[in-house]
């Protein structure tokens, strides 16, 4: 009898071991997502970040060698008028080469 209460026991013991071990394995494939999805924001936004300077640096260059014209584009009213401003932008070229196109995935 006391050798089947050992037994139960020791088999208790490892139901919740297995039980914490199953949570803690959740706990860290939580995390890791969680990791992944934080270094695909900071990728994204490193690459932004290094488009603006390229931009800024392009733009610096230019107007220092005095091969640039200030001007503005007036184009129709609307949110497409306003994506085809940003097409005609060398930031909105860059980064129209460097977004992944939404029919490609």
């Amino acid at each position: 009898m006391n050798q089947q209460n050992d037994i139960i026991e020791s088999l208790q013991e490892r139901i919740r071991h297995y039980e914490q071990f199953s949570a803690d394995q959740e706990e860290i494939k939580a995390s890791k997502e969680k990791e992944t999805e934080l270094m695909q924001i900071i990728h994204r936004q490193a690459r932004e970040i290094a488009l603006i300077s390229s931009a800024w640096y392009d733009f610096q260059s230019r107007l220092q060698n005095g091969n640039i014209v200030l001007s503005r584009h007036r184009g129709a009213a609307g949110a497409s008028a306003h994506h085809a401003e940003a097409n005609r932008t060398w930031l909105g070229k860059q980064r129209a080469l460097v977004v992944p196109k939404a029919g490609g995935r």
